[in-house]
């Protein structure tokens, strides 16, 4: 038995140094990736939870899975539960951390599995519990500020800034009907790259982001943080209604592999099989009432130019708001859920 052990025991050594001498030998050796005092040993992956405590004395943390490869190549960012509801990529970052083996990878991957922890554990759709701000609307965040801005702030300068790429994966939240879609921004010289992320991504829908940040003005989103930083991003939408079946997270992981090879982050070939529907321009239908909304359309479904999508009542019944469409287009999400509130989002929309 101990003749078994000691054999074992030269041969995974071995195997080992093959493994890493063959590595030396293409002067592809990965380094250390050292973050917040922590080195991670290239060809293996750590766990951390990382602070975030507001002069408030609000608190509340980070999870992060660092996979530092075997060999060079970038460091690419995943990000998932920026909504604490969004369930189908937080549960994919879960397994994901588990399938990569460090020793596959070229470069370093960053998995932030949920973002907000508070709003997941409560189940708040969109806002933190805490200071009811949505974290995805206070980007760059500030660091003298509330638990959000904090948050916000935290994953930009320690996250982000850390990245070569970025994919900030989203679903339809609780009341939300959504159809699947990636989407990039053209902005500065990071354009190339995250259309061929997207592309890779080998979603049915591309949208170009109207949202590019503005000179001077906060960026507001985790996407628009990146690319502020000429920082390829890629913002994805998959799965509706707080919902999750396990099938959500293989979808979503087989689609960021096939990413990271496309990066050269992981090995083998991409395989593609969508031609995508490109969506430059969508519009958004606001409710101007607080009440109780009604429509039978969903995501994806067409509609014609003066077609009645819905409308609102209130409490009582009694119709207060009829919506009607604005020209001849499809639905890219839908809230579902009876409540609304005025200024609320209805519809997102898009023309042909």
């Amino acid at each position: 038995m101990i003749n078994f052990i000691y054999k074992t025991i030269c041969l995974f050594t071995w195997l080992l140094g093959f493994q890493t001498a063959f590595a030396q030998s293409r002067g592809n050796l990965n380094s250390n990736f050292v973050f917040e005092g922590m080195t991670i040993l290239p060809g293996t992956s750590q766990s951390l939870n990382l602070p975030v405590i507001s002069l408030q004395q609000d608190s509340t943390y980070i999870p992060l899975t660092i996979i530092n490869g075997m060999f060079r190549g970038p460091v690419i960012g995943l990000i998932a539960g920026i909504h604490g509801f969004e369930y189908p990529p937080i549960m994919a970052m879960q397994k994901l951390g588990k399938e990569i083996n460090p020793k596959e990878v070229s470069g370093t991957i960053l998995i932030i599995p949920i973002a907000n922890v508070a709003s997941f554990f409560k189940r708040t759709v969109y806002y933190d519990p805490r200071d009811g701000k949505n974290l995805n609307r206070q980007f760059p965040g500030n660091k003298n500020g509330t638990i959000t801005e904090l948050l916000a702030h935290t994953i930009s300068s320690k996250f982000i800034q850390r990245c070569n790429f970025v994919a900030d994966i989203h679903a339809g939240d609780a009341n939300e009907d959504l159809h699947p879609y990636v989407a990039i921004y053209e902005y500065g010289t990071q354009t190339a790259k995250a259309k061929q992320m997207a592309l890779a991504l080998d979603f049915p829908w591309i949208i170009i982001s109207e949202n590019a940040p503005k000179p001077g003005m906060p960026t507001l989103y985790c996407t628009a943080e990146a690319v502020s930083k000429d920082i390829p991003v890629v913002g994805i939408e998959y799965g509706k209604l707080g919902q999750v079946q396990a099938s959500d997270a293989e979808y979503i992981n087989k689609r960021l592999k096939n990413m990271m090879r496309s990066l050269g982050v992981l090995p083998g070939n991409m395989e593609v099989t969508n031609s995508p529907i490109e969506i430059r321009k969508r519009s958004s239908i606001k409710s101007d009432q607080t009440g109780i909304f009604y429509t039978e359309y969903r995501s994806g479904s067409l509609f014609k130019e003066g077609a009645k999508l819905g409308y609102i009542t209130d409490v009582f019944g009694n119709v207060i708001q009829e919506v009607y469409a604005p020209f001849d287009g499809f639905i890219i999400y839908v809230t579902i859920t009876p409540p609304i509130n005025k200024g609320e989002m209805l519809f997102s929309i898009a023309s042909f």
